[in-house]
Order: structure tokens, then sequence, then C-alpha cells
């Protein structure tokens, strides 16, 4: 196979994925809502595509099982049987099965027509096909293959990548140009270089704009699961999606598509409480579920929030005391959101018992660290009684970034403006030490201090080691886990866009850096690991406290 047949195929399978989402989708609303016309004509016509597209692929399992449903809602959407009672059983054998088929589609041996559940499909119809519906099929088919095969042109992330790359050092010697310019003092030369600026800036936005996706394709899997988890937990749960046209990068999207199910199941199953539970405490018997995709400054926001029992942070921090992972003093410490943060450290859960449903907290050490990879940020907000909402704040893209830079010695660094609270120069009577922390004293909150001359350079680091005679002492307020963190430097710079690079050896196993980019004067600048600066700084933390 060619390396441009193997392109082909993973878009047909990205597609054909994204029709079956599609079509479980739509039944999974069609139960809710039988008579819905509109929702029964769209997913005949996805069953319809699905059958021709998989038949041109030569996949006759799929096509035939595909087939034999879009009889069904033929007769379904000319009235001839309804979308009731056990036909709805039969219907959604028929999608699981088409879900494990196209799962294994590069399985021949497991590619195999299911003889009985075709049988019980085709018994669901009460009459045979007329002549008038086989004409309609033959016209919808001419009419979508139309559609299907549009104007658009397909190409691999790599080559996407490899453009994107190419841009970042186009960008970098355009950068150099500009000061060339400056100095020269040449108003043509000035004008030339500006016309390159702002090529260079289409030619990123443009390659950007081709990596991107809208969340729908993620959202279409989600009525199905969460019915599927409600009925066999015996609630009742009204979901509600929005910002479904939302866009993202194609591979963030792909890394958070586990970690959206695995909130999703906590949601149903911990947060919101059984019927019963919810009349005893004069709620709706039927649950609610929103989850929500919007673009804010640069970042891509999705979170979960369900109007269930909610979390109490008292009762976080007793368990984290009595499993011994904070002390009583670190306890009466943390405010309620950095209490709920406690959630996100490894093995905790609320149950006295761990299971794999066992309780909240349960999984979200690794849903944090899935989030931390890709340098997004996940927050828990939560009222007791009354709800939990799980905020995701993501990258829209993974190589160009937002960041604010500054100098350490004479370094240079970077922290994506998605970790970033706030910036603020303190005086001296603003920090003082506190049970071997160095404090901040900022808006009625005390944040903690990382000396980051001392924290990266020092081979035996000592956050109270600090030059307190400076009168004003730049600090970088970011965000890990519900709490913030203040880092000290030497020099604030500037905010702007970097494309970021892997880190190469000797650095690449290094956990306080996530990558590196190039300045505009040719020099290198490091850009933090967030999240591992966080985490250092707690373990040495705990082992000063223990």
């Amino acid at each position: 196979m060619t390396n441009r047949e193997k392109e082909l195929r993973a878009i047909f399978l990205a597609e054909t994925q994204q029709s079956y989402d599609q079509i479980s989708s739509g039944i999974v609303n069609l139960e809710k809502s039988p008579g819905n016309e509109e929702l029964i004509a769209d997913i005949f016509r996805l069953l319809h595509n699905m059958k021709a597209n998989t038949a041109a692929m030569k996949l006759d399992a799929i096509s035939t099982l595909a087939h034999a449903l879009e009889n069904v809602f033929s007769a379904i959407r000319d009235k001839e049987i309804t979308f009731q009672g056990n036909n709805t059983s039969v219907i959604f054998r028929g999608i699981d099965h088409m879900g494990y088929l196209i799962t294994n589609i590069n399985e021949p041996k497991l590619q195999e027509v299911d003889a009985d559940l075709i049988n019980q499909i085709n018994a669901i119809i009460q009459n045979e096909p007329t002549e008038l519906i086989k004409i309609e099929e033959e016209k919808s088919e001419f009419t979508s293959s139309k559609i299907h095969f549009s104007d658009t042109v397909s190409i691999s992330l790599k080559r996407l990548d490899d453009l994107l790359n190419l841009v970042g050092e186009l960008n970098t010697g355009r950068d150099l140009l500009v000061q060339f310019a400056e100095a020269a003092n040449n108003p043509q030369v000035s004008n030339n270089i500006s016309n390159i600026f702002r090529i260079a800036d289409r030619i990123q936005e443009s390659i950007m704009t081709a990596r991107l996706v809208t969340v729908s394709s993620l959202f279409n899997k989600f009525p199905r699961i969460v019915r599927d988890i409600a009925t066999s937990e015996g609630k009742k749960i009204n979901l509600v999606l929005e910002g479904a046209d939302t866009t993202i990068d194609r591979n963030v999207l792909s890394v958070i598509s586990d970690v959206m199910i695995h909130l999703i199941r906590n949601a149903v199953i911990h947060g919101i409480e059984s019927t019963e539970e919810r009349a005893k405490h004069g709620k709706k018997e039927e649950g609610l579920l929103r989850i929500k995709a919007t673009s804010e400054k640069g970042q891509v926001i999705i979170s979960t929030t369900d109007d269930g029992r909610g979390i109490d942070p008292s009762a976080i921090k007793k368990k984290a005391v009595d499993k011994k992972l904070i002390t009583q003093q670190k306890a009466k410490s943390l405010n309620d959101d950095e209490a709920l943060g406690l959630l996100f450290m490894s093995g905790f859960s609320m149950a006295s018992k761990i299971t794999e449903f066992a309780g909240r907290g349960v999984g979200l050490d690794i849903v944090k660290n899935v989030i931390d990879s890709i340098g997004g940020d996940l927050k828990i907000l939560s009222e007791v009684g009354k709800k939990t909402t799980f905020k995701m704040s993501l990258p829209i893209s993974l190589s160009v970034k937002a960041a604010l830079l500054f100098k350490v010695d004479q370094d240079h660094f970077a922290v994506p403006l998605l970790n970033l609270f706030s910036v603020h120069t303190a005086k001296q009577q603003e920090i003082h030490h506190l049970s071997g922390e160095l404090i901040l004293d900022y808006r009625e909150e005390r944040i903690p201090l990382i000396y980051l001359h001392d924290f990266l350079f020092s081979e035996e680091p000592n956050v109270n080691m600090i030059n307190l005679r400076r009168e004003a002492i730049d600090i970088v307020i970011v965000w890990y886990n519900n709490r913030k963190y203040g880092l000290i430097v030497d020099q604030m710079y500037r905010q702007q866009e970097i494309m970021i690079k892997p880190l190469q050896k000797p650095l690449d196993d290094s956990e306080l850096f996530s990558g590196i980019t190039l300045l505009s004067s040719g020099e290198i600048c490091y850009v933090l690991d967030v999240a591992s600066i966080a985490k250092i700084y707690e373990q040495r933390e705990s082992t000063v406290q223990f």
C-alpha cells in the first residue's frame, strides 16, 4: 500500500468513526423524542452513506448491517413502523455491533456478517419495502456521493507539523531582519520586511487553522455513553451539550477523549444522586449533566457540571489526614479550593475501599497527568448539595502558545499564559516566612513562593534563600491543582506567541522544562513546566514537614 493509499484509508476510517458517532448519538436522542422526523431523516441518511462507503471499501459485514438498519429507518420514516418497544433494543444491538466492526476494521477475521442479528433486524419490518422506496434510495445515493466527495483536500498531520516548524524558523529569521532594518534606518527595506512579516503571520495562522476540528466529533459520543451508564445505574440524566462547534487542535482533542469519558462516568455514577436521594432533598428526579465548550483568550475551556451532591472540602481534608497524605497542620492551611485539589493526589479516594467504582477521586490523578502532559489545566469547583464542575483549560495548539517571557540570572524563560494567574511586583513587607515556607500576602491570600534562581540552578536548592534587600521583587503567579504559586524572577519581559520545540539531549529528561523556543535575538528561551515545578516543590515541602 502506498503512502497516499494509507492516507486515504486513514481519512476513510476517521470519517466512518465520525458517522458512527453521529448515528449512535442520533438514536439516543430519538429514544427521547421518537417522533422527531428530522432526527429519523438524519439517521437514515447517515446509515445510507455508511452502507455505500463501506461497500466501496469491500467491508461487507458493516455494509450489510448498515443496509438492514437503513431499511428499518426507511420504514420508520414512512410511518410503517414506530421506534419503540423491543424494536429499540434490537436497533441498539445493531448499533453496538456496528461499533465493534468499525473498531476492528483492520481485523479481517472479525469482519463477519452476524446472520442472527440481521434476521432480528429484518424481523422488525412488518411490510416489505415498496418500489417507490427503492427509487428514492437510488436518488439519495446519487446525491450523497456528490456531497461526500467534496472539494476538500486531505493532508497528513505530520506534513502540517513540518510546515508549522518551517514557519517557526521563518518567523525567527523575520524578526532578525526587522532588527537589521531598524539598525539600517532604511524605509524601503523596512516596508519590504513589513510585508514579509504580514505574510509569515498569515501562513502560520492558515496552517494552525488547518489543524483545527470542532469538538462535535467528540461530543457526539456522549449521549450514548451517558444513556448506557445512567441505565446501568438506574438513574435518569438529562445531558445538555453546548458549544459543539468550538474548534481545537486534532491532537489535543484526541488526548482528552478518554479524560472526558472518565469525568462523565464519575459525574453519573458518583456525582448525581439516586432518584430516591434527589427526591429526599427536594431535587428533580432527573439529574442534569451539562458539558460546555468555549474559546477564551486563545484557550479552549471544556467543563462538565452535574447538579449532584457536590464535594465537601472538609471531608477531603479529613480523609487526606487519615491516610497520612498531609499533616493536620497542612490541612488547616488549605482553603476550600486547595482542599478540592487533593482529589488529584495519586490513589486518593473518598471511599473507604478502593475499587473501580470506589468514589470520587479514583483515577483523577491520571486525568490530571494527561491534562498536564499537554500543558493544560484542570480545576474543580463545587458547592455541597448543589453541583460540581470540572473545568479544563486546554491549549488550542500544542506547538504555538501565548507565553510570558522573563529572565532569571542570564537565562531566558517562558510560562504559557494558560498557566498564568497574574504578575505582581511585591514589596519586602509583603513577603515573610511561615512554617519553613516563603509566603506572599496577596489579595487576602497566602501564596507559597518559589525562588527560581535557586530552584533552577542550585544543586541543593533552598527556597528560603532570597535576596530580600531588593526593594521590588517581580513575581509570576501561576495556577496548578487548584493552588497558586509565586515564581520569583529577576526581570520581567513581555507576552508573545512562541513556537515550542521539544528538548534535545542532554536536557530531554529534565522535568522542569516542557520545551524550548528561539527568541528574535537568536537566544534560547526555556519553557517552564509549571506542573512539574509545583509537584517538585510540594515534594520538597512534604520532606520538610514530615
